[in-house]
């Protein structure tokens, strides 16, 4: 049993992940704070937006970040917490200035924080803030192993990186009890409308099943922008087997997968460096075919709980498809072994119970030393 203590908490408020985060810890009975510029849904955490809190100076573009700032450092000192947790690491000046004034600190790396996608070299600036933040810190958290290993270019020689996933709850995600879309095996997509999750690859990709005759019917489904994506369906005749619909809330998640037979995850950078998608997939019972990008390798076992490919090639993506549509059998049992291996290594409360063991070994003098040290003034 944890004793109570209070956590603050620096993150995207609008993130389904932060809102897990937060209302575990809420649950666990200790006090939060979040501090964030972005929206969260109803919460008894306390939520503090720096932005608004500053009225017109806002609108100040040269005032702003460092008016912001001062605020979460005063707000901070009202609150006094036994922690601070920065949940994705953002690295810029602003939240360096900010790491530097705050003890104990705990970052949790999430995949982009660390992992450049750019096709430029990535800026010096940036690289700089990230292994200055990274050396503040008491503790370091990744989601995965790879993106572990990732953290450790920019961190301190020595440092650990504990890996504590996203995890998932296996009683929220159970398979479908009628086993999928129907009698026509429905194909599914669930992440972002954007390049770099490959949805043009899985259309491409659909394009070819189609052309070889097979049923199915592909659903897609994400935040972003579609509208591209339904044009690409439209030139590739595909309208009459794909639906194209907008964002599903996290709510909603559980039942939208049980609409699948198969789930897809054509990601193309390695800054997929996890893959909870993927995870809440297979606690559904689905087989899930993704590419050999990132952190993916971990949570998707190739030829046993689904397919792994080589990222951008519709080709290959969709010859795996096709031996998943053409045999039944094989996707009920890679679903059933999904299930299996998601539930042994990703439940959420484990995971939880693993971030509050991490916070209890941190717990110490915040109060007091939540100001500038000698070496930072």
């Amino acid at each position: 049993m944890h004793s109570r203590l209070r956590i603050a908490f620096l993150a995207p408020g609008s993130d389904v992940h932060t809102q897990r985060w937060v209302e575990a810890m809420v649950g666990r009975g200790h006090a939060v704070l979040l501090i964030t510029p972005d929206p969260m849904p109803s919460t008894d955490a306390e939520i503090f937006d720096p932005f608004s809190a500053m009225g017109g100076w806002a609108r100040v573009p040269k005032l702003r970040a460092i008016i912001a700032e001062r605020l979460i450092l005063r707000r901070l000192r009202a609150f006094a917490p036994d922690l601070v947790h920065l949940h994705w690491l953002n690295p810029t000046l602003g939240t360096l200035r900010i790491a530097r004034r705050v003890h104990p600190l705990v970052v949790s790396v999430w995949g982009r924080d660390v992992i450049w996608d750019g096709s430029k070299p990535e800026p010096r600036l940036r690289v700089y803030c990230k292994s200055r933040i990274l050396a503040r810190a008491g503790v370091i958290t990744a989601t995965s192993n790879f993106l572990a290993r990732a953290t450790a270019r920019f961190s301190p020689a020595g440092q650990r990186i504990h890996v504590i996933p996203f995890g998932v709850d296996g009683q929220r995600f159970q398979p479908s009890p009628s086993g999928g879309g129907g009698s026509t095996p429905v194909i599914g997509y669930l992440k972002r409308y954007a390049p770099k999750y490959g949805p043009d690859i899985l259309l491409r990709a659909a394009s070819i099943l189609a052309r070889k005759g097979l049923a199915f019917r592909l659903e897609m489904y994400g935040g972003g922008d579609a509208e591209p994506y339904k044009r690409l369906a439209a030139a590739l005749e595909l309208v009459d087997r794909v639906g194209i619909f907008g964002r599903v809330g996290h709510d909603r998640v559980p039942e939208t997968l049980r609409r699948f037979d198969i789930f897809t995850m054509p990601s193309i950078y390695d800054s997929e460096t996890f893959g909870v998608a993927a995870v809440e997939a297979a606690s559904c019972g689905l087989p899930v075919v993704s590419t050999r990008v990132g952190g993916v390798p971990e949570v998707v076992i190739d030829g046993t709980t689904g397919h792994l490919v080589a990222p951008a090639d519709p080709a290959a993506l969709a010859l795996v498809l096709e031996r998943l549509l053409s045999d039944a059998e094989l996707r009920r049992k890679m679903g059933a072994a999904g299930r299996r291996f998601v539930l042994a290594n990703y439940p959420w409360q484990e995971c939880v119970d693993r971030m509050e063991d991490l916070y209890e070994g941190l717990r110490g003098p915040s109060k007091e030393e939540l100001r500038p040290t000698a070496a930072d003034a």
